[in-house]
């Protein structure tokens, strides 16, 4: 799996959200602001070439389908981060977000039960 940029990340995002469509409607749905037309367009041809997307004809237009599922891509996405930026420590990067207080007592703790429940699954 490639790395994306910004720009290809947010129209993912966009068509994650919509599940499929044209690129009018990829674009209607992406966050503002959103980019030109073309320059859209130019990115979802981008996302084609990394085999994140496919494009189905419909009619006279393209249909926009995700090839990649946003789970898959926030596995790997999250997987690279920590190994560059806390050492391959999952841990670390935790710790980090408690450190910063980023994240509560509260939110550590549901941390905790979400591990216990699925360690007796």
């Amino acid at each position: 799996m490639e790395r994306l940029t910004s720009q290809e990340r947010d129209a993912m995002l966009a068509l994650w959200k919509i599940q499929k469509g044209t690129a009018r409607q990829i674009l209607d749905a992406h966050d503002e602001p959103a980019p030109h037309y073309n320059t859209f367009r130019s990115t979802l041809d981008n996302l084609k070439s990394k085999k994140y997307l496919e494009i189905r004809p419909v009619g006279n237009t393209n249909e926009y389908l995700p090839v990649i599922k946003e789970t898959a891509y926030k596995k790997y996405f999250l997987t690279s981060f920590v190994k560059d930026h806390f050492s391959n420590s999952f841990k670390e990067m935790v710790a980090f977000f408690a450190e910063e207080r980023k994240l509560t007592q509260n939110d550590l703790e549901e941390i905790i039960e979400i591990i216990k429940n699925r360690s007796s699954k």
